[in-house]
């Protein structure tokens, strides 16, 4: 079965949605929102493309978005009495190239923004094509949009004619012949190069760069190309989560533009240092797992990204957790081996500090089974396993004191024997316990019970070297 171009994008749509973990999308209206869902889920929206163009330009005034459509209203029937009944296909066209560029195109600016046009006559390559495209829909002329890595077109389809229209081009700009030169020179006018870039550069090498490779587009998809717009602008003011905000609507609608991705992958790899508070950037770490699931540059930004946010939470926030939680949730949603290993690290040290703000407040006893756990969790992790033994001492000391519950001490204290046999400071320890628990037994006339014998013994047993086993020995057998 051959697919249409259409049935392809849902098929990629739905993969990218079926497997990856919810996004969390800013969305600057409800209107907004539900067209980027519908989008997400049907490969469609239920507005028309006046409507999903000023949405994606950052409309959300709904007054303004009526004014507009009136506005075109207005130039639709102007047209209409220029534009004779029996004009073909190439008359009609050529008709609105012209009426846009006497009457509505007067200033190119790549700041120009879609709801502005026809009040200030500025228009960037965007807002241009959209305007041209939806005149053309109207008389219902067969144009396709074209879309290179910076770069939209048009292009008329008359009979076996393909008439391309490059709306930018006010003289030559309508069934234009490819000139590499006029185009690259519209890219100075845009601001997008600057006149100096290309002194000592090939011309072929920034026309294969910026206009090589035009493929068609569904006029849907041009709305990515004003998310994307934007999302450099904001960038280029330093407001990255503005930026950033656009860029990851952009690469939803368009998943398969490279173009949109590096620029994408730029701002927030590059950026995600500049946020403050750190945990503010935590949804676009969360859409970069959908947006960048199997992509092999995400696993040391990622890592670099949720360093900063955890960091940030336990170190300065203590909200312990907060940052488990969030990295439970990241382990379930980003198949890559590196990433979770390091993530089971970042995890196992949250833990970490968490108990030892447990110790700090005094609750010994929850502090000694969290880290009993980590450090079985992790036992070849020398960190973890001293943390054990020093939690362990601080808990078994507290019944000495607490409760004169030397049973429960020594119970605490064998656990940790198993594990760290050798260390000085359990047999220190220890042999602490046992002179203690024999002063106490001597005290209330039990120093020859069979229970300070066996205990002096079990001392002999496991630290016969150690100089104060001698001492318990005595207390049983001489004192």
């Amino acid at each position: 079965m051959i697919r249409t171009k259409k049935q392809i994008l849902l098929v990629a749509i739905s993969f990218l949605y079926s497997f990856s973990m919810d996004l969390e999308l800013d969305y600057s209206s409800k209107v907004e929102q539900k067209l980027l869902i519908e989008w997400q889920k049907n490969g469609t929206m239920s507005v028309d493309t006046v409507m999903a163009f000023l949405i994606s330009d950052g409309v959300t005034d709904s007054v303004k978005i009526e004014l507009f459509k009136q506005q075109l209203i207005g130039h639709f029937f102007k047209l209409k009495a220029r534009i004779k009944k029996n004009d073909g296909i190439i008359d009609k066209a050529e008709e609105i190239f012209d009426y846009l560029h006497k009457n509505i195109l007067k200033n190119a600016d790549e700041n120009a923004k879609l709801i502005e046009i026809f009040n200030t006559g500025r228009y960037n390559n965007i807002s241009a094509n959209a305007i041209y495209y939806v005149l053309c829909q109207k008389y219902e002329l067969p144009v396709e949009i074209l879309s290179s890595a910076y770069y939209i077109n048009l292009r008329l389809l008359e009979e076996n004619r393909k008439i391309n229209i490059d709306i930018m081009d006010k003289k030559k700009g309508f069934d234009k012949k490819i000139e590499k030169e006029d185009l690259v020179q519209i890219l100075i006018l845009l601001n997008v190069i600057e006149a100096d870039d290309i002194d000592d550069v090939d011309i072929n090498q920034v026309y294969s760069e910026y206009f090589d490779d035009y493929k068609e587009i569904h006029p849907y998809l041009l709305c990515a190309a004003f998310y994307n717009l934007n999302g450099i602008l904001w960038a280029q003011k330093g407001n990255l989560l503005e930026s950033l905000k656009c860029l990851e609507k952009a690469v939803l609608i368009n998943p398969n533009n490279d173009d949109f991705i590096d620029f994408y992958k730029s701002v927030l790899y590059n950026n995600s240092n500049l946020v403050s508070p750190p945990d503010k950037f935590l949804p676009h770490l969360k859409n970069a797992l959908f947006f960048l699931k199997n992509d092999p540059s995400f696993t040391d930004n990622g890592i670099i990204m949720v360093n900063k946010i955890i960091g940030y939470l336990v170190d300065d926030q203590h909200e312990y957790d907060k940052a488990l939680d969030i990295i439970m949730e990241l382990k379930t949603s980003y198949p890559d081996s590196r990433f979770i290993k390091r993530l089971a690290e970042f995890e196992a040290d949250i833990e970490y500090f968490k108990i030892l703000a447990l110790l700090k407040r005094g609750d010994y006893e929850s502090a000694y089974k969290s880290m009993k756990i980590l450090f079985y969790q992790n036992p070849d992790l020398p960190k973890y396993k001293d943390a054990y033994i020093d939690t362990g001492i601080k808990y078994a000391n507290q019944f000495v004191f607490r409760t004169r519950d030397y049973d429960k001490a020594f119970q605490i204290m064998d656990s940790i024997y198993t594990v760290a046999s050798d260390y000085s400071i359990v047999a220190d320890f220890y042999m602490y316990l046992v002179m203690a628990n024999l002063s106490e037994k001597e005290m209330t006339n039990v120093k020859d019970s069979k229970s300070a014998y066996n205990l002096a013994h079990k001392a002999h047993r496991l630290f016969p070297d150690h100089p104060v086993t001698k001492q318990a020995l005595s207390k049983v057998y001489h004192e």
